[in-house]
C-alpha cells in the first residue's frame, strides 16, 4: 500500500487527454500529488526553457511518477516527449495508460501508437503500459509497483533517442 502520496505528472494531448486527467485527479486524490503543470502556466513553444523550468521549478524531479495518457494524437505531441525525457534524465519511473480511443488488434498493442521514447522504455523493461480501465481499477497497486520498479530496474531506462527539437 502507498505509505505517502505519490508525486504525480500527467503528460498527454490536452485536447484528448484532459478529461482522463481530471478524472485520475478526483478519484485518486487521496493517493497523488499532482506536479503537472497548468494549461496557462508554461509555454512549451519555449524549448530547452520548457525542460529547465521543468526540473527547476520541481515539476518533474527523482521522486515524480510520469503517467503517460496515450490517446491517438500523443505520439506526435513533442512536449510529451520532453517531458518524458526530462523524467528520465532525472531517473523518474514513466507509466503508459492507453486510452480507450486507442484500438488494439486482438488484444495487441501497435507501439507506433504510443510516443517514441515511451515505447523504446516498454522495450528495454524499464516502463509499463496499461489499458485505461485495469489502471483505474489497479491504481494502488500499480503506484506501489511504479516505486519498486524505480529502483528495480533503473539500468533499464533508455533515453538515448535524440530530444525531438522541431515542429
Amino acid at each position: 500500500m502507498v505509505a505517502t502520496q505519490q508525486k504525480v505528472y500527467f503528460s498527454y494531448s490536452h485536447r484528448e487527454g484532459k478529461k482522463f486527467k481530471v478524472f485520475l485527479e478526483e478519484n485518486f486524490k487521496d493517493l497523488i500529488t499532482n506536479k503537472t503543470v497548468s494549461d496557462d502556466e508554461l509555454n512549451p513553444k519555449r524549448g530547452a526553457d520548457y525542460r529547465e523550468i521543468l526540473v527547476n521549478e520541481e515539476y518533474i524531479d527523482e521522486n515524480t511518477l510520469l503517467i503517460v495518457l496515450v490517446g491517438k494524437s500523443t505520439r506526435c505531441k513533442k512536449h510529451v516527449d520532453w517531458e518524458i525525457y526530462t523524467a528520465l534524465k532525472n531517473n523518474c519511473y514513466v507509466i503508459g495508460v492507453i486510452l480507450p480511443e486507442i484500438k488494439m488488434p486482438n488484444g495487441r498493442l501497435v507501439y507506433g501508437d504510443i510516443p517514441a521514447r515511451l515505447a523504446d522504455n516498454v522495450k528495454s523493461g524499464y516502463s509499463k503500459l496499461y489499458t485505461w480501465n485495469y489502471f483505474i481499477n489497479y491504481f494502488e497497486e500499480i503506484l506501489d509497483t511504479a516505486y519498486q520498479n524505480k529502483i528495480d530496474l533503473k539500468d533499464n531506462i533508455n533515453n538515448k533517442r535524440s530530444i525531438w527539437l522541431t515542429t
